[in-house]
């Protein structure tokens, strides 16, 4: 197996957490100043605050906490000590002889300790539902943050499409009034008309998708969609592309394994499945009983002292064996295949990362403001003559296809980070 220098592993995760580039952009989510947010009847949102807001809102982790009572109870149940009983009885009333009365306590004890083994199962039931519960909440968080770098590439989006738009209807303008001059054809005038009716159409539907993606946001951090701000768009410039490389698959899998709560909740409910198979063989021997009062018979008084204890002549517990040792098999499957599947999105995590880090494109700095820029050296040659309607159209479509993929790039990095860090055990990084 091929593995890697631990410290040299640690500094690595450690930089796709917080050292990159990347990751410095995504705890601020810059925008440049002249930027603002889609919708401008609402405030704007960070993913600090998105997530913030999750952890306090979210039904889901009010739900998780609710199962962890729930199954911590009724493993609890087991190792419970059953109560003293006291009994006061008078016999012979309405008799000719003298009534006896009789004041008893019974103490069940338990000889075979299975209740504290029912102890140790309740908690290892415990451990198990407060790893359940901390995967809960990673999953929840992380999904929030995937809601918030989708919607932020929405608001991105469309703040990209109403440049675009802007742009053709200024173009579809300036050809008009040259048309009515007689210094364009009427063609000219028509192609631009379409292109800037295009680009309207472009911002309808972007805007649109937009709501969409800010409506599953407010879903993700658990809120109703108008109590919640938009996310701030994205600011190409302040991205830079350059991430670590990952050490060997068999090294990070072997971070997952040590980390995932899923592995840590399911080895406790193997460990908790083992006792209460224990519990349920020694339940077979029931409690011993021994109790001791008073008698009082006709001024005769005198003690009483008793000892019983159930016989498994006829139940012999066998049932709660058989299910007792049916569960202990689930847990071990469960286990088995919570490795599996950890092992899994590891790698797949870890795939679609490197591919994302190392065979995409890389968009160099400030990219998007180099389209826009040539867009406009291209559209002054137009008026001067010095360029083609055709090379106008092209110089534009190219500036926004440009811009749209680098946000897109960017948007993709984030999720597949996002993806590695949670297959990974890794907690979201603090800055966030």
């Amino acid at each position: 197996m091929n593995c890697i220098h631990p410290l040299r592993l640690a500094a690595v995760l450690a930089a796709i957490l917080v050292a990159s580039p990347i990751s410095a952009a995504l705890a601020q989510t810059t925008m440049s100043p002249s930027s603002v947010t889609a919708g401008d009847s609402r405030p704007t949102l960070t993913l600090a605050e998105a997530l913030r807001m999750t952890r306090v809102s979210h039904p889901l982790l009010v739900d998780a906490a609710g199962r962890r009572l729930a199954r911590v109870g009724g493993a609890s149940e087991r190792a419970a000590f059953p109560n003293p009983h006291l009994e006061w009885r008078r016999e012979g009333m309405g008799a000719a002889a003298p009534t006896d009365e009789f004041i008893t306590a019974v103490l069940p004890i338990d000889i075979t300790g299975r209740r504290f083994v029912a102890r140790g199962a309740a908690g290892a039931t415990d451990r198990s539902a407060v790893a359940d519960s901390q995967a809960v909440a990673n999953s929840v968080l992380f999904d929030a943050a995937r809601a918030y770098h989708l919607a932020a590439l929405g608001a991105s989006l469309q703040l990209a499409a109403e440049r675009q738009r802007t742009a053709l209807v200024e173009i579809a303008r300036y050809d008009s009034t040259r048309w009515r001059e007689g210094a364009a054809s009427e063609g000219a005038a028509l192609r631009t008309s379409l292109e800037a009716d295009r680009g309207r159409a472009k911002a309808a539907l972007v805007a649109v998708d937009a709501e969409r993606l800010h409506s599953a946001l407010a879903v993700a951090v658990g809120v109703a969609a108008d109590s919640l701000g938009d996310p701030m768009p994205l600011g190409v410039e302040s991205m830079l592309p350059a991430l670590p490389a990952l050490p060997a698959l068999d090294s990070l899998q072997s971070v997952a394994v040590a980390q995932r709560p899923e592995l840590r909740a399911a080895m406790a409910a193997v460990e908790a499945a083992e006792r209460r198979v224990k519990v349920e063989r020694l339940v077979a021997v029931g409690d011993v009983s021994i109790g001791g009062g008073t008698r009082n018979s006709g001024g005769d008084r005198g003690g009483t002292i008793s000892i019983g204890m159930s016989i498994p002549l006829l139940d012999r517990n066998g049932p709660a064996r058989q299910v007792a040792h049916g569960e202990l098999l689930q847990a071990r499957s469960a286990l088995r295949q919570a490795e599996l599947q950890v092992r899994a999105e590891v790698a797949t995590a870890a795939a679609a990362y490197e591919r994302l880090r190392s065979n995409l494109l890389p968009l160099a700095p400030g990219a998007g403001a180099r389209g826009a820029e040539v867009a406009q050296i291209v559209q002054a040659a137009y008026r001067e003559g010095g360029a083609t309607l055709f090379e106008l159209l092209d110089a534009q479509r190219a500036a926004a296809e440009l811009d749209e993929a680098a946000l897109r790039w960017i948007t993709d990095l984030q999720l597949a980070r996002l993806d590695l860090l949670q297959a990974l055990g890794e907690p979201l990084p603090e800055a966030f």
